[in-house]
């Protein structure tokens, strides 16, 4: 995606697509939204990797360790408790402890350069809804005829917000 002025939301190349409704539910949304953040932070990071290697090229994979995004990397979510918690040290404190070390995941990407941004948008603006929700898929009609995608509003966390990001700089 091509970013404009405002930071999030611009001209997209839509390389696939592809809805798949959930079979399985999770013991909470906010399990739920984690895991998939977890699972788009690694494609975010794979998907940089391979551009890193067609622009640079490499000589063997382990090249690729550590190389850095090429592009910025913005990871999105429309769940606004998962975007207000991962700027926090302690994130949290409920009740599945296996959340709290899949909630590190995203927050360590961040601090340590993985992922550039973190943001939220509002569920009306949120794509990737259309595909695994009930509901008319507008954004991704929208996104298919204009070429872009342009939210309502958003909020960006930057790595050097976060806490703990003045020591992951020291390290």
């Amino acid at each position: 995606m091509e970013v404009g002025e405002k930071g999030t939301g611009g001209r997209c190349w839509v390389v696939t697509f592809k809805t798949a409704r959930a079979t399985r539910v999770s013991k909470s949304s906010m399990s739920a939204e984690v895991l998939v953040l977890c699972r788009a932070s690694d494609a975010l990071q794979r998907i940089s990797g391979w551009l890193y290697e067609m622009i640079n090229g490499v000589e063997q994979a382990k090249d690729l360790i550590n190389v850095g995004n090429i592009f910025p990397t913005q990871l999105i979510t429309d769940a606004f408790d998962v975007y207000s918690t991962l700027q926090c040290s302690r994130p949290y404190a409920g009740a599945d402890e296996s959340l709290c070390t899949y909630l590190e995941c995203p927050r360590e990407d961040l601090l340590h350069g993985r992922l550039d941004e973190f943001g939220w948008v509002p569920t009306a603006s949120m794509l990737a809804d259309g595909g695994s929700k009930v509901m008319d898929d507008v954004l991704a009609a929208k996104l298919m005829t204009s070429g872009g995608w342009w939210p309502s509003e958003h909020k960006l966390l930057f790595r050097a917000n976060m806490d703990g990001a003045d020591t992951i700089d020291r390290m």
